[in-house]
């Protein structure tokens, strides 16, 4: 009997069933910031609060995408004080940025046991329009 077992993989159904392994994370943007916040499995899904009571932020999938480059393409969610957004994402980074200000930030995220090396990048160029 093999000790072999497959790796659980982006298609692999179970994962996204079972209940998740809980990720958080939460800072404050400096003004003018972008952060990249890299999770350690695939994302089964995501919940991002802007804290901050006057701030906005930007949250997106790609770097270009929420530094709106070039600037006709803004690919990315604005959230104002207070706000939140929330979705079921299989992803394994996301971008913030705060172009004004210095919001506080907190990142919720139910994690699957998918390495991040099974799957491809997300980006324009790829041919996954409206990620930047």
């Amino acid at each position: 009997m093999s000790l072999n077992w497959p790796e659980a993989g982006i298609k692999s159904v179970g994962e996204y069933q079972v209940s998740a392994i809980p990720f958080v994370t939460s800072s404050t943007l400096a003004a003018a910031e972008t952060r990249e916040v890299s999770f350690p499995r695939f994302t089964k899904f995501i919940i991002v609060r802007n804290q901050d009571s006057a701030d906005t932020m930007q949250v997106g999938f790609t770097l270009n995408g929420v530094q709106a480059n070039p600037a006709a393409n803004t690919n990315f969610i604005k959230l104002a004080a207070g706000e939140s957004v929330s979705a079921d994402l299989r992803i394994k980074s996301l971008f913030l940025s705060s172009s004004d200000g210095t919001p506080d930030f907190e990142v919720f995220a139910g994690l699957t046991d998918i390495l991040p090396k099974q799957f491809i990048t997300l980006t324009g160029s790829n041919g996954f329009s409206g990620v930047g």
